[in-house]
Protein backbone atom coordinates (compact mmCIF):
# COMPACT_ATOMS: atom_id res chain seq x y z
CA UNK A 1 0.00 0.00 0.00
CA UNK A 2 1.34 3.77 -0.81
CA UNK A 3 1.86 6.30 1.49
CA UNK A 4 -1.31 7.68 2.43
CA UNK A 5 -2.42 11.67 3.83
CA UNK A 6 -3.40 12.71 7.02
CA UNK A 7 -7.03 12.64 5.31
CA UNK A 8 -6.94 9.13 4.13
CA UNK A 9 -5.90 7.67 6.95
CA UNK A 10 -8.40 9.63 9.12
CA UNK A 11 -11.11 7.72 6.59
CA UNK A 12 -9.64 4.35 6.94
CA UNK A 13 -10.20 4.17 10.66
CA UNK A 14 -13.18 5.71 10.64
CA UNK A 15 -13.71 2.80 8.05
CA UNK A 16 -12.89 0.09 10.31
CA UNK A 17 -14.44 1.20 13.44
CA UNK A 18 -18.17 0.95 11.47
CA UNK A 19 -17.11 -2.69 10.49
CA UNK A 20 -17.14 -3.94 13.99
CA UNK A 21 -19.33 -6.88 14.83
CA UNK A 22 -20.97 -7.16 18.09
CA UNK A 23 -22.40 -10.49 18.91
CA UNK A 24 -25.00 -11.21 21.51
CA UNK A 25 -25.95 -14.37 23.60
CA UNK A 26 -27.29 -17.61 22.35
CA UNK A 27 -31.03 -17.52 23.11
CA UNK A 28 -32.57 -20.29 20.94
CA UNK A 29 -31.72 -23.62 19.73
CA UNK A 30 -31.26 -23.56 15.95
CA UNK A 31 -34.39 -24.38 13.91
CA UNK A 32 -33.38 -23.94 9.82
CA UNK A 33 -36.03 -21.55 9.51
CA UNK A 34 -35.24 -19.07 6.68
CA UNK A 35 -34.88 -16.10 9.24
CA UNK A 36 -32.14 -17.70 11.48
CA UNK A 37 -30.19 -18.41 7.88
CA UNK A 38 -30.44 -15.32 7.16
CA UNK A 39 -29.00 -13.98 10.38
CA UNK A 40 -26.22 -16.07 10.36
CA UNK A 41 -25.40 -14.79 6.63
CA UNK A 42 -25.21 -11.56 7.81
CA UNK A 43 -23.12 -12.05 10.98
CA UNK A 44 -20.66 -14.19 8.90
CA UNK A 45 -20.76 -10.87 6.11
CA UNK A 46 -20.07 -8.80 9.09
CA UNK A 47 -17.11 -10.75 10.03
CA UNK A 48 -15.60 -11.18 6.64
CA UNK A 49 -16.23 -7.58 6.01
CA UNK A 50 -14.26 -6.75 9.29
CA UNK A 51 -11.60 -9.35 8.63
CA UNK A 52 -10.95 -8.19 4.88
CA UNK A 53 -10.60 -4.44 5.73
CA UNK A 54 -7.21 -3.13 5.20
CA UNK A 55 -5.10 -2.01 8.70
CA UNK A 56 -3.48 1.49 8.64
CA UNK A 57 -0.90 2.01 11.01
CA UNK A 58 1.85 4.96 11.33
CA UNK A 59 4.84 3.74 10.02
CA UNK A 60 6.98 5.52 13.14
CA UNK A 61 4.52 3.96 15.91
CA UNK A 62 5.56 0.06 14.85
CA UNK A 63 8.73 -1.60 15.84
CA UNK A 64 10.53 -3.39 12.90
CA UNK A 65 11.97 -7.07 12.33
CA UNK A 66 14.01 -9.00 9.68
CA UNK A 67 12.57 -12.47 9.13
CA UNK A 68 15.33 -14.86 8.88
CA UNK A 69 14.11 -18.63 7.57
CA UNK A 70 17.59 -20.10 8.07
CA UNK A 71 17.30 -18.90 11.60
CA UNK A 72 13.52 -19.68 11.84
CA UNK A 73 13.67 -16.19 13.88
CA UNK A 74 13.33 -12.26 13.40
CA UNK A 75 16.15 -10.00 14.15
CA UNK A 76 14.47 -7.37 15.84
CA UNK A 77 15.70 -3.84 14.11
CA UNK A 78 13.61 -1.28 15.96
CA UNK A 79 11.75 -1.04 19.27
CA UNK A 80 8.74 0.79 19.41
CA UNK A 81 6.49 -0.10 22.84
CA UNK A 82 6.47 -1.43 26.23
CA UNK A 83 5.94 -5.14 25.21
CA UNK A 84 9.91 -5.59 24.91
CA UNK A 85 10.30 -5.65 28.12
CA UNK A 86 9.21 -9.44 28.21
CA UNK A 87 9.87 -10.35 24.29
CA UNK A 88 12.74 -11.46 23.01
CA UNK A 89 16.35 -12.66 23.56
CA UNK A 90 20.08 -11.67 22.14
CA UNK A 91 22.41 -13.87 20.32
CA UNK A 92 25.63 -12.33 19.49
CA UNK A 93 24.71 -8.86 20.66
CA UNK A 94 21.44 -8.97 18.75
CA UNK A 95 17.94 -8.69 19.58
CA UNK A 96 15.71 -11.61 18.33
CA UNK A 97 11.94 -12.78 18.44
CA UNK A 98 10.49 -16.15 18.01
CA UNK A 99 8.01 -16.96 15.23
CA UNK A 100 5.19 -16.81 17.67
CA UNK A 101 6.56 -13.68 19.31
CA UNK A 102 6.68 -12.17 15.60
CA UNK A 103 3.39 -13.21 14.04
CA UNK A 104 1.61 -12.39 17.11
CA UNK A 105 2.93 -8.55 17.28
CA UNK A 106 2.76 -8.40 13.50
CA UNK A 107 -1.37 -9.49 14.50
CA UNK A 108 -1.78 -7.13 16.87
CA UNK A 109 -0.38 -4.16 14.99
CA UNK A 110 2.57 -3.56 16.75
CA UNK A 111 5.38 -4.48 14.50
CA UNK A 112 6.64 -4.76 10.45
CA UNK A 113 8.26 -7.57 9.73
CA UNK A 114 10.08 -7.95 6.55
CA UNK A 115 11.40 -10.60 4.25
CA UNK A 116 13.69 -9.98 1.41
CA UNK A 117 13.16 -6.17 2.03
CA UNK A 118 9.28 -6.02 1.74
CA UNK A 119 6.65 -6.25 4.56
CA UNK A 120 5.12 -9.45 4.94
CA UNK A 121 1.25 -9.59 5.47
CA UNK A 122 -0.46 -11.79 8.13
CA UNK A 123 -1.61 -14.39 5.59
CA UNK A 124 2.57 -14.30 4.27
CA UNK A 125 3.03 -14.43 8.06
CA UNK A 126 1.37 -17.66 8.99
CA UNK A 127 2.68 -19.29 5.62
CA UNK A 128 6.36 -18.53 6.39
CA UNK A 129 6.28 -18.55 10.09
CA UNK A 130 4.07 -21.58 11.04
CA UNK A 131 6.92 -24.42 9.79
CA UNK A 132 8.62 -26.91 11.37
CA UNK A 133 12.21 -26.89 12.57
CA UNK A 134 14.71 -26.49 15.52
CA UNK A 135 12.73 -23.33 16.47
CA UNK A 136 9.67 -24.01 14.58
CA UNK A 137 6.27 -23.72 15.95
CA UNK A 138 2.96 -25.27 14.58
CA UNK A 139 -0.29 -23.40 14.45
CA UNK A 140 -2.12 -25.35 17.57
CA UNK A 141 0.91 -24.17 19.34
CA UNK A 142 0.80 -20.77 18.25
CA UNK A 143 -3.10 -20.55 18.82
CA UNK A 144 -2.67 -21.12 22.66
CA UNK A 145 0.23 -18.62 22.82
CA UNK A 146 -1.57 -16.11 21.12
CA UNK A 147 -4.43 -16.69 23.49
CA UNK A 148 -2.44 -16.98 26.95
CA UNK A 149 -0.92 -13.21 25.62
CA UNK A 150 -4.11 -11.96 25.23
CA UNK A 151 -5.23 -12.75 28.69
CA UNK A 152 -2.59 -11.07 29.97
CA UNK A 153 -0.05 -14.05 30.95
CA UNK A 154 3.92 -13.66 29.96
CA UNK A 155 4.82 -17.15 28.16
CA UNK A 156 8.26 -17.82 27.44
CA UNK A 157 10.44 -20.63 25.63
CA UNK A 158 11.74 -22.79 28.56
CA UNK A 159 15.49 -22.42 28.05
CA UNK A 160 18.75 -23.05 30.47
CA UNK A 161 21.00 -20.86 28.96
CA UNK A 162 19.19 -17.61 28.02
CA UNK A 163 20.50 -14.15 27.63
CA UNK A 164 18.49 -11.24 28.25
CA UNK A 165 18.37 -8.08 26.90
CA UNK A 166 19.56 -6.12 30.03
CA UNK A 167 19.43 -7.17 34.04
CA UNK A 168 16.54 -5.26 34.84
CA UNK A 169 14.49 -7.85 32.32
CA UNK A 170 16.27 -10.73 33.46
CA UNK A 171 15.72 -10.10 37.29
CA UNK A 172 11.62 -9.25 36.79
CA UNK A 173 11.46 -12.07 34.10
CA UNK A 174 13.14 -14.51 37.00
CA UNK A 175 11.25 -13.21 40.18
CA UNK A 176 7.74 -14.02 38.18
CA UNK A 177 8.85 -17.42 36.79
CA UNK A 178 9.89 -18.40 40.70
CA UNK A 179 6.62 -17.62 41.23
CA UNK A 180 5.11 -20.42 39.29
CA UNK A 181 7.48 -23.20 41.67
CA UNK A 182 5.35 -25.14 43.64
CA UNK A 183 6.62 -25.12 47.73
CA UNK A 184 5.16 -21.66 49.02
CA UNK A 185 5.63 -19.68 52.20
CA UNK A 186 3.48 -16.90 53.54
CA UNK A 187 5.05 -13.69 53.39
CA UNK A 188 2.34 -11.38 55.11
CA UNK A 189 -1.13 -10.59 54.98
CA UNK A 190 -2.93 -12.61 52.11
CA UNK A 191 0.15 -12.66 50.07
CA UNK A 192 2.12 -16.36 49.04
CA UNK A 193 5.90 -16.61 47.60
CA UNK A 194 7.68 -19.49 46.26
CA UNK A 195 10.96 -20.62 47.62
CA UNK A 196 11.45 -22.59 43.94
CA UNK A 197 12.17 -25.99 45.66
CA UNK A 198 12.12 -29.37 43.72
CA UNK A 199 9.96 -31.20 46.18
CA UNK A 200 6.04 -30.68 46.01
CA UNK A 201 4.44 -29.38 48.87
CA UNK A 202 2.31 -32.31 50.91
CA UNK A 203 -1.23 -32.06 51.58
CA UNK A 204 -0.78 -31.11 54.81
CA UNK A 205 1.56 -28.10 53.69
CA UNK A 206 -1.53 -27.06 51.82
CA UNK A 207 -3.83 -27.20 54.56
CA UNK A 208 -2.23 -25.33 56.94
CA UNK A 209 -1.68 -22.09 54.55
CA UNK A 210 -5.04 -22.44 53.48
CA UNK A 211 -6.14 -22.71 57.10
CA UNK A 212 -4.30 -19.48 57.86
CA UNK A 213 -5.83 -17.41 55.87
CA UNK A 214 -9.52 -18.85 56.31
CA UNK A 215 -9.62 -20.16 53.09
CA UNK A 216 -9.96 -17.43 51.34
CA UNK A 217 -6.37 -17.21 49.15
CA UNK A 218 -6.72 -20.48 47.10
CA UNK A 219 -3.66 -22.54 46.99
CA UNK A 220 -2.49 -23.50 42.95
CA UNK A 221 0.70 -25.42 42.12
CA UNK A 222 2.30 -25.13 38.95
CA UNK A 223 4.59 -27.90 37.17
CA UNK A 224 6.81 -26.63 34.92
CA UNK A 225 7.44 -28.68 31.77
CA UNK A 226 10.41 -27.64 28.88
CA UNK A 227 7.20 -27.08 26.15
CA UNK A 228 4.16 -26.30 28.87
CA UNK A 229 3.54 -25.39 32.33
CA UNK A 230 0.48 -27.51 34.08
CA UNK A 231 -1.43 -25.36 37.21
CA UNK A 232 -3.60 -27.88 39.57
CA UNK A 233 -5.32 -27.01 42.78
CA UNK A 234 -5.97 -29.76 45.70
CA UNK A 235 -9.48 -29.20 47.23
CA UNK A 236 -9.44 -32.55 49.22
CA UNK A 237 -8.25 -35.73 49.79
CA UNK A 238 -9.25 -38.95 50.91
CA UNK A 239 -7.56 -41.35 52.91
CA UNK A 240 -8.71 -45.27 52.73
CA UNK A 241 -9.83 -47.40 55.52
CA UNK A 242 -6.92 -48.90 57.29
CA UNK A 243 -8.83 -52.18 56.29
CA UNK A 244 -8.94 -51.13 52.86
CA UNK A 245 -5.01 -50.79 52.52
Amino acid sequence: MPLLSAKEIVWYEKKLSHNVVSFTSKKFEPNGSVEEQNQIQSILSGIHDVISTERVKKIDSLSQAKWHPELQMAEVVRQIGSHWFKMGHVINKKLYIYPEEALYLLECGHLELTYNELPLSIQRAYFLLLENGENGVSLENYRVYSYLNSAGFKVLRHSSNKVFKHKKQEKHLKREIETLNPNCETLGSKKVKSEGEESMPSFQQISRLSQKFNDNVPVVNAIVFPDHIAFYQINSVIVPDADDI
